[in-house]
């Protein structure tokens, strides 16, 4: 065959021998039905609803490998918006669903039902006195607020991978961290405040001096049941103990539990408990942020080990150094990425069993910058020499601090 010769049969899909199996389903082929709709048109105006099968299909995958067509988008443009849709759905029994920037991995940000599009007009970036605080609106990148932080020299805590297209509403909801949030710069620990849209369409604004009495007002039962829950695990030495431990490592499993222990008063309680529920406990509208210092200035390290446990027994060590961030990589990660642009093609070739960390210490200043250099190679040189002996590079353990390597 001539190389220019078409082949016009290349181009035509194979025959499946019957539907695919990503088809639109038989109910949403027509688009949204007719009564919700019009139930929801009449609600929100034409102009806010998505109802034809070509807007349902564009917000049936995010970032996972998940679909889901919705039976209806709004796009809503206000916290009124917000609440009537979810008035809207508690009453007539319905499932709502907010997406903004669609990145989770996990289906999140996908529904089978009413899907609510909260990112084109929920953004903002407003920097409060020196940059120490800084208010946001839910649709607006990590990215963009450090950019609008940096000049203050400060930064946003939680840093995901995906802060250059995340939102800080999701990064809120999912209490998503990165790799030098740790349990001390996450959205739980540095959140000041947020606004959050009940499932009855209660909008609660956990900043203002009257948010308790106001909650109690509104919202009397789930007002009752935090209070409740609150004495009944402060109540519990064993219980309280059990959570305390657990939020003393990176947990972002369940509700924050530790949230009543926490929290002053319902309020604060809530707020507490809205990080990381998934969207499950409202709609959050607005949120205050403590921000971090940038340091600008960093030393990062590669250090590989001979077996895992070895790499994993000096963490410690790194941690109790000051280390910003420490990433693990097994032997599987570091043969996988000898394929990368830049990584060396010896790298294929690592044991099974090898192992390293990819540490990183930052710093404000020069001075800070300088004392750093010498005490990432004294670290280094003492697990090297531990090595050799065939020693644990980590001391004994302290009984008073119940930690070991």
């Amino acid at each position: 065959m001539a190389l220019l010769d078409p082949e016009p049969g290349k181009l035509r899909p194979h025959a499946t021998g019957g539907p695919a199996d990503d088809r639109v389903m038989d109910d949403r082929a027509s688009g949204t039905p007719d009564a919700l709709q019009k139930d929801l048109v009449r609600l929100l105006g034409e102009r806010k609803v998505l109802h034809s099968v070509s807007d349902l299909v564009k917000y049936a995958s995010d970032a996972s490998p998940y679909r889901f067509v919705p039976m209806v988008v709004v796009i809503a443009e206000s916290i009124e918006d917000v609440a009537a849709v979810l008035r809207y759905a508690r009453d007539n029994r319905r499932e709502v669903v907010f997406r903004a920037a669609g990145t989770s991995l996990n289906g999140q940000a996908q529904g089978k039902d009413i899907l609510v599009d909260v990112r084109r007009h929920w953004t903002g970036v407003d920097v409060l006195g020196d940059g120490t605080e800084v208010r946001i609106g839910p649709g607006t990148t990590v990215g963009r607020v450090n950019v609008t932080l940096a000049r203050h020299g400060r930064l946003m805590g939680p840093d995901p991978v995906s802060s250059s297209a995340c939102t800080v509403g999701g990064v809120v909801a999912n209490n998503a961290s990165g790799m030098t949030a740790g349990v001390t710069r996450n959205s739980y620990c540095l959140l000041s405040s947020l606004t959050v849209v009940l499932p009855s369409g209660t909008v609660v604004d956990t900043a203002t001096p009257d948010a308790d009495a106001a909650l109690r007002t509104a919202e009397p039962e789930l007002c009752e049941g935090l209070l409740a829950l609150k004495a009944e695990i402060e109540d519990d030495r064993e219980l309280t103990a059990r959570i305390r431990a657990k939020y003393e490592l990176k947990n972002t499993n369940g509700y924050r539990l530790d949230a009543f222990l926490d929290g002053a008063g319902p309020a604060e309680v809530l707020r507490g408990l809205v990080v990381g529920s998934q969207g499950t406990l409202g709609f959050i509208a607005e949120m205050v942020f403590r921000t971090v210092s940038l340091d600008r200035l960093t030393h990062t390290a590669l250090l590989f080990f001979p077996r895992l446990t070895d790499a994993a027994a000096a963490v410690p060590l790194f941690n109790d150094a000051g280390a910003r961030a420490v990433e693990l990589m097994d032997g599987n990660t570091l043969r996988a990425c000898a394929s990368v642009d830049g990584v060396p093609a010896d790298w294929a070739g690592i044991p099974p069993e090898t192992a390293a960390l990819l540490v990183e210490f930052r710093a404000p200043d020069d001075r800070g910058h300088r004392r750093t250099a010498p005490a990432i190679h004294r670290l280094s040189t003492h697990i090297e020499s531990s090595h050799r002996k065939g020693t644990s590079p980590c001391p004994e353990p302290d009984k008073g601090r119940g930690q070991s390597c």
